[in-house]
Formats: C-alpha cells, structure tokens, sequence
C-alpha cells in the first residue's frame, strides 16, 4: 500500500508511524513597536528569524502567549512527516483512518488534511 502525505509531497509504504508533539508559533502579528522594544532589549540587529525561546520572550512583553502546540505525524524509518493536527485527536483519527485503510488492502491512502491548522512555521 502506498501513503501520501498531507501536502503530497512524501511516499512511503512503511507502515510504521508515530505522533510526535511539537511546539511552534500561533498565527499573531507582532506590534512594530514591541519588536522595535524586544530588538533593544536583546540587542538583536537582524529580526528576520526568531527563536523559540525569543518568541516566548516576545510574548512576555506582549502579555500573551505565542506558542501552540501541533501534532506530526511521523514515518518511523525515514523520520519525515506525513501529517500535522492541531489536536491529539484529530492526529489519533488519522492514523486510525490509516490503519482501516490498510485493513481494506486499498492500493494507496493520502493522509487528511486539517483545515483549523493555518500557517506553521518549524
């Protein structure tokens, strides 16, 4: 059986997944004024590229918080992703669609997509 990822992109005919937790950004526009301040307070000259640490910092100084959790997908043997979800669930429902899939010996499953998940930067 062959598996497409999310974005179609990736094949594999492993069957061996996992789900892995990993923490990246919301989609939040930060204020030019409280980059301007973060960029003085940590002396940064270049603000094109933010670290995970820096953009909870970031936060801080916004009084929210910037960073969510998604949900991967990931092929054991090869360790790319085939799938990612905003929730546990949802990511436990894929992989369970997955295996019913499997079960009625299709030639080829494309993993769902999530429509709640927007832009994730890793």
């Amino acid at each position: 059986m062959l598996i497409i990822s999310q974005l179609k992109n990736k094949t594999t005919q492993s069957l061996e997944f996992s789900i892995v937790a990993r923490e990246t950004c919301k989609n939040e526009v930060i204020p030019k004024d409280i980059m301007g301040k973060f960029n003085k307070i940590t002396q940064r000259r270049d603000s094109s590229n933010i670290t995970l640490k820096e953009l909870k910092g970031i936060g801080e100084l916004m009084g929210k918080d910037m960073t969510r959790t998604v949900y991967e997908i990931i092929n054991v043997e090869s360790n790319r992703c085939f799938g990612t979800y905003t929730t546990l669930e949802k990511s436990k429902k894929a992989l369970a669609e997955l295996i019913q899939a499997v079960g009625e010996q299709k030639n080829a499953y494309q993993m769902p997509k999530d429509k709640e998940l927007g832009l994730t930067l890793f």
